[in-house]
């Protein structure tokens, strides 16, 4: 394909507006009408080796379901036809961004992400009550015109719920947003309108933070998208307000069943996401109690009192006879003591009752566990009820690789509800060291026994991890290589 091109004698190609792994896309001029329209290519040489009639079933199926959903958000499919050695789709052009080169700038205002993803939870609802799910929702397939409107495209990967053809067919889908089903062979075929969500989740997760949550090489991520909660955006934008933060978080659920059911219930719950208020804390705050302002004592009426007789005061008298009598009873009692026939004070000791007691205090219910030397399979079970778990860093460690050698906050403390516990995981790769714990013979010679939950003593890690993205830099780096942020 080259600039100027006639392609099936009315459309003339003015540029290329992008290439992904399947075809490219141009922008091109419709002769007879006098209208920009994009045309998709499919790249020849996937039609030649033998998945080459999956690759053009699965591509006239997207020309098939754009033509069908007929919705103002979504991208209308004009024509399907062949060319030369291959297929092109002809699509309406929309004069705009991908929401990807838009959030490579900088992280999304809340307002705009609420009015983008509002309209995309809207073509999302069309598409389902279809049966159509779009298997491939992430911030490349959704644009935005220079009005403002949203579009979601590229259904090339979409599933029809009532189809079994694509059921056990070769998971194709972009890791970084694809939902933990679509990795497991026992349900990559049980896609559900939540699977979408999910995807849409990560994508506004991306949007409010300006980082995809999950990041890493292939494997690394689909652990991380099957086993692991990103920490709740707001930690990472200020701004962003703690309503649509949790609306985010729950798009997110690992499991379908604890995620927005439908496009329509996660758009109203989106809605209403700016008004609600952030939790209170925890901590119980005395409240003062405050006693009414007595008047001021100009406003009083003042009442004459009645002039008293002046009495000579016999105070001292009582004084004395109080003391005197005092000291006649503790000669009387001292004398008592002292003749053998009372009770020594020794013996009255025997009758003082110690103080009962104080009741051990009640373990919280959001007390934070102790996650030592526990795989990240381990941590979920025991933390999704309550909390949110985020592995943020790892170190060397002579522990095995993948356990837990530090978490915030620490066992014992106390934890918000869906809080996030931060976990320090072991890289492995440690060597041991004089200044290290001591072995079991060591431990047994000095009349002593290690602990077993005292953390093995970490090696200094070689590089800083930025608090706002994850990534691991040079110790003398400043800023994120990244994110751009300051660490």
């Amino acid at each position: 394909m080259h600039e100027g091109e006639l392609v099936s004698g009315k459309y003339t190609l003015i540029r290329c507006l992008g290439k992904g792994g399947m075809g490219e896309v141009w922008l091109a001029h419709h002769q007879f009408l006098n209208q920009d329209v994009a045309l998709k290519f499919l790249f020849p040489y996937l039609l030649a080796d033998g998945a080459g009639d999956e690759i053009s079933r699965k591509f006239m199926q997207e020309a098939q379901i754009g033509a069908h959903l007929n919705h103002p958000n979504i991208v209308r499919v004009r024509d399907f036809e062949p060319y030369q050695n291959t297929f092109f789709i002809v699509m309406d052009y929309i004069n705009g961004q991908d929401l990807r080169d838009i959030i490579a700038r900088n992280p999304l205002p809340e307002a705009h992400i609420i009015h983008y993803i509002s309209q995309i939870l809207s073509a999302l609802s069309a598409a389902h009550k279809h049966n159509i799910i779009h298997r491939d929702i992430k911030p490349s397939n959704i644009f935005i015109d220079r009005n403002g409107r949203a579009y979601l495209a590229d259904f090339g990967i979409a599933k029809a719920l009532d189809s079994t053809t694509l059921g056990k067919s070769r998971m194709i889908c972009t890791p970084e947003y694809a939902a933990p089903e679509q990795f497991d062979s026992d349900t990559f075929g049980r896609v559900s309108p939540a699977t979408d969500l999910y995807s849409l989740g990560i994508t506004m997760y991306h949007a409010a933070t300006g980082t995809a949550p999950f990041t890493g090489t292939t494997m690394q991520v689909i652990y991380k998208q099957t086993h692991v909660m990103p920490p709740p955006p707001h930690e990472m934008n200020r701004s962003l307000s703690a309503g649509t933060s949790a609306v985010i978080m729950r798009a997110v659920e690992k499991r379908q069943g604890q995620r927005y059911q439908s496009a329509q219930v996660m758009a109203d719950a989106l809605k209403e996401a700016p008004t609600v208020p952030v939790q209170p804390d925890k901590t119980v705050v005395a409240t003062p109690t405050f006693k009414p302002r007595p008047e001021p004592r100009s406003h009083r009426p003042v009442e004459p009192k009645p002039a008293r007789p002046r009495r000579r005061s016999f105070a001292w008298i009582w004084v004395l006879i109080f003391v005197g009598a005092a000291l006649t009873v503790g000669g009387i009692i001292w004398g008592t003591s002292g003749s053998g026939s009372g009770t020594t004070p020794a013996d009255d000791t025997k009758h003082i009752q110690p103080p009962a007691p104080e009741p051990p205090k009640p373990v919280s219910e959001l007390t934070v566990p102790n996650l030592y030397g526990k795989t990240l399979e381990e941590v979920l079970p025991i933390t999704q009820q309550k909390w949110n778990a985020a592995a943020v860093a790892e170190v060397e460690s002579d522990q095995p690789a993948g356990t837990v050698v530090a978490q915030e906050p620490a066992a014992g403390k106390e934890l918000e509800l869906r809080g996030t516990i931060r976990l320090t995981m072991s890289g492995g790769k440690a060597t041991t060291t004089s200044s290290g714990i001591a072995s079991g013979e060591t431990a047994k010679k000095s009349g002593k026994t290690a602990r077993a939950e005292e953390p093995v003593k970490k090696k200094q890690a070689q590089y800083k991890i930025c608090p706002n993205c994850g990534e691991q830099n040079r110790l003398s780096a400043s800023i994120c290589k990244k994110c751009g942020r300051k660490i």
